[in-house]
């Protein structure tokens, strides 16, 4: 039985997150023209932030095609889109070491320019990106 806080006269708790897709990214020229594999790769890496780790959120391109169930081009396809058209910033390039003994790979930490980072407001680039 799952146990539901507190909620406001509109259904609202105050405890469940969520995802705050605003119309300022919605309406924007950069968001109309992603593809639809992009737009859930973005709502993916948003569901991993927590408030506090933009700049740190790690998705790899394994778990991107596992949570989306598209192939590894797609998903590639669609990291690049969301960087080209300013959403998403690699903060720190991800590895696999396949050496004996080298230890784990590691995911990609990702930067939501529609969030505030490292004390720093949101870079928002969707908003500069021109139409092509």
């Amino acid at each position: 039985m799952c146990v539901v806080g507190k909620v406001d006269k509109k259904g609202r708790s105050k405890r469940e997150p969520f995802i705050l897709l605003h119309r300022g990214v919605t309406n924007s020229e950069a968001w109309e023209s992603l593809s639809c594999a992009a737009k859930a790769l973005l709502i993916e890496v948003w569901k991993r932030h927590n408030g506090v780790n933009n700049g740190q959120i790690a998705l790899s391109h394994r778990q991107a095609r596992a949570a989306l169930r598209i192939g590894n081009g797609n998903v590639q396809k669609a990291f690049q889109e969301l960087q080209e058209k300013g959403f998403l910033i690699a903060r720190l390039k991800g590895h696999f070491d396949w050496k004996v003994g080298a230890g784990e790979g590691r995911a990609t930490e990702w930067e939501l320019t529609t969030e505030a980072c490292d004390g720093k407001p949101a870079k928002r680039g969707y908003r500069f990106w021109p139409e092509k």
